[in-house]
């Protein structure tokens, strides 16, 4: 059991906002916003979607964040029925794509890389062909300047080998420091020298590519990325949950989530005898009482990891003893915590009224003086008042 908090990984939509920070003040700034625009099948052939490349570690993987978006649906044009179907496709992708954030980089990447060349093939054979193309222009401008070092964007614009090579460098400098700087937030260390430094980095990238575009035809650039697309609104970028596997023991009544459409649900993993879940209690039983009649349901999901969390009836107990508010999956198999990607006692997340995550913690909430409770509580708010299609 780990004392050691992870802050909410939220590198999909920082890595959307820079981009369209990136995009909107370079050679699309000037377009007007329209609606994706019919194009002849020839013309989507030779635009073709396909999965960003597992082996260069510099070119963010955004499709599926993407695609979870419903302010990219309505982009594509896509209607009710077209979302529906989507979904069940994303249903059946997302059982993968969410534990594979656990796996080593590269493994990672290689399985991402699959699945979004599933989704590829799936929207290329549902979908007309102008939704294959709008959606690689939106991929390409969700990827900001690193989208250079894509194969078919470098022979697109006419870019150089030597071109590549400088703005590998530049890249892998701002790995480097990304790097740095994720350590030192995740363990809530002084960060704000470090982040200038990512930040003035990421910036020479931007100029980089700005001066590059002054020699590159402008047509070029707008049949590549299309008119502007505002990545910076995009919230929804985390997976459909996946459902509770049921494993007949309950401490309190059974849930499914599937039942649960319309209410937004926290779901915690925890296990009875590790004093960090156990610092947390409060928490959740301050959320049943402050959300109590608001569409709003906690759920508890003790997995076990000393000898005692594999009794079930130990579990009951202690539920009882801790006077948990909310009712609680015990899961002696860790069958749930395996289909989450779990890798750390406790973890909180949010989903949303449709059943996608918005949000998740790891650790204590309040670990150092970290203000987990607080974000979780604002999200649920945001989303009881629907606020946002987030």
């Amino acid at each position: 059991m780990s004392n050691v908090p992870a802050m909410s990984f939220r590198g999909f939509l920082l890595g959307l906002v820079l981009a369209s920070a990136w995009l909107s003040s370079s050679f699309v700034r000037s377009q007007t916003k329209t609606r994706p625009e019919p194009v002849n099948q020839s013309s989507a052939e030779t635009l073709k979607l396909t999965s960003t490349d597992p082996n260069n570690l510099f070119i963010p993987q955004y499709l599926l964040p993407l695609i979870h978006a419903p302010e990219t649906h309505e982009e594509l044009g896509l209607k009710s029925h077209d979302v529906e179907a989507l979904e069940v496709k994303l249903l059946e992708l997302d059982k993968k794509w969410w534990p594979a954030r656990i796996l080593p980089v590269a493994e990672q990447r290689k399985e991402v890389a699959r699945l979004e060349q599933e989704l590829v093939d799936f929207v290329g054979s549902e979908f007309k062909p102008n939704v294959l193309t709008r959606l690689r222009q939106l991929e390409l401008q969700a990827q900001g300047p690193r989208s250079l070092l894509r194969a078919e964007t470098k022979t697109a614009l006419g870019v150089t080998d030597q071109q590549i090579k400088e703005f590998t460098e530049l890249a892998r400098k701002t790995e480097v420091k990304s790097l740095e700087l994720t350590q030192l937030q995740s363990n809530l260390q002084p960060s704000e020298e470090v982040a200038a430094e990512v930040s003035s980095l990421k910036n020479e990238e931007s100029q980089f590519v700005a001066k590059l575009s002054e020699s590159i035809e402008k047509a070029k650039f707008e049949k590549l990325f299309g008119s502007s697309f505002n990545t910076a609104q995009l919230a929804r970028i985390y997976p459909i949950a996946p459902e509770l596997i049921d494993t007949g023991e309950w401490s309190g009544t059974a849930k499914k989530i599937r039942d649960l459409k319309g209410k937004v649900i926290i779901v915690h993993f925890y296990a009875f005898e590790c004093s960090n879940c156990r610092i947390n209690f409060h928490r959740y039983n301050e959320w049943v009482d402050q959300f109590a009649g608001q569409d709003v349901e906690v759920i508890g999901i003790q997995t076990p990891e000393t000898r005692n969390e594999f009794d079930p009836e130990k579990v009951k107990i202690a539920a009882a003893r801790d006077g948990l508010k909310f009712p609680v999956l015990i899961d002696t198999k860790s069958e749930n915590w395996k289909a989450w990607g779990n890798t750390m006692w406790p973890t909180v997340y949010v989903i949303d009224q449709k059943g996608y995550i918005r949000f998740w913690w790891q650790g204590e909430l309040n670990w150092k003086g970290a203000t987990g409770d607080q974000k979780i509580a604002e999200i649920v708010k945001e989303l009881l008042l629907g606020k946002s299609r987030r």
